[in-house]
């Protein structure tokens, strides 16, 4: 089974960074898109620099920054920039729904790289059941699908593919410093990129920070907080502790909490069909989490034997 610590880092991600996309949602009330994302960054990653500083962690080197420099732009700067940017055309549950084919990118990936693994039926049988509950979800938007922008769902599906590779670039990294100092460094020059692509965008000459209305303000608040300064660290750490394809099923209950939030607090409409299809996209996560499971108990079994082995033929003397 999970240990009780990575089984809690996967519980919170799943539930703080299920909420974001309604977060995201309110902040677009008064504060365009790349703002958003870039201030956010900006200001979460200088908090966690400077609660590295204070607890006696030395600076980053320029090397720490270069490689953090690359989760950095595709996990943050195209990842969720790509999300926030999608914000004003697509409704917000598309959104999550668009990024649970995260899972699906990972283990695609690892299969096609040099030395993968084709994936355990375990596992192909919870992508099966996440894909078909994602299907339905999508199904339950059909009517509306005409409205939507393409420009909106490719620019998600590629902030997909770049957080798929940005995870797997972080799984076969050396560790470059703490969960916290690794999350800072990408924070910022995540937030830098997307400060930048507002600017050459003109966001600034539009903007005044008195614009943005007290919903809007709590909402940022929140991002930075909850979402950025609490729940980054826990995702570094997570990448490193467990498999890219379990770390990756938050994308799959993500849209999950989305819709359930959208329902609570906006209202939006709950049907029966979104409940089937939620419970089929937990049925599929939980599949993969076991199977997971049991693949890193039999390798840990695998090991343990051939250590054995290996300790029987040095007391032989051969």
């Amino acid at each position: 089974m999970l240990s009780i610590p990575v089984g809690a880092a996967l519980c919170w991600i799943y539930l703080v960074w299920g909420s974001t996309y309604l977060s995201n949602r309110i902040a677009l009330e008064s504060m365009p898109p790349s703002l958003i994302s870039g201030i956010r960054f900006l200001i979460a990653g200088s908090v966690l620099l400077l609660i590295s500083a204070l607890s006696g962690a030395r600076l980053p080197k320029l090397g720490e920054w270069k490689v953090a420099a690359v989760p950095g732009v595709l996990m943050i700067a195209i990842g969720q920039g790509s999300m926030v940017y999608a914000g004003p055309m697509l409704p917000s549950g598309i959104i999550a729904l668009l990024f649970a084919m995260l899972p699906i990118w990972t283990t695609l990936l690892q299969w096609a790289m040099p030395g993968g693994t084709r994936p355990s039926a375990g596992v192909l049988a919870g992508l099966l059941l996440g894909s078909a509950g994602m299907a339905l979800l999508v199904g339950r938007g059909s009517g509306a699908g005409t409205h939507w922008q393409l420009e909106g769902l490719v620019a998600v599906v590629l902030g997909t593919l770049s957080w798929a590779v940005a995870a797997l670039y972080m799984k076969r990294r050396a560790p470059q410093g703490s969960a916290l100092q690794g999350a800072a460094m990408q924070m910022l020059t995540g937030g830098a990129c997307q400060i930048l692509v507002a600017t050459l965008c003109g966001d600034w000459q539009t903007f005044s920070f008195g614009q943005i209305t007290p919903r809007s303000g709590w909402a940022v608040t929140y991002l930075v907080i909850v979402a950025s300064v609490i729940t980054y660290p826990v995702y570094n750490w997570l990448v490193k502790a467990a498999t890219p394809t379990l770390v990756a099923t938050f994308a799959f209950v993500n849209p999950v909490v989305a819709l359930y939030l959208g329902w609570l607090v906006l209202d939006e409409k709950m049907t029966a069909l979104m409940v089937l299809s939620s419970v089929l996209i937990v049925c599929g996560v939980i599949a993969i989490t076991f199977a997971q499971a049991r693949a890193n108990r039999g390798d840990r079994l695998a090991l343990a034997e051939k250590a054995a082995g290996a300790g029987k033929l040095q007391g032989s003397g051969i």
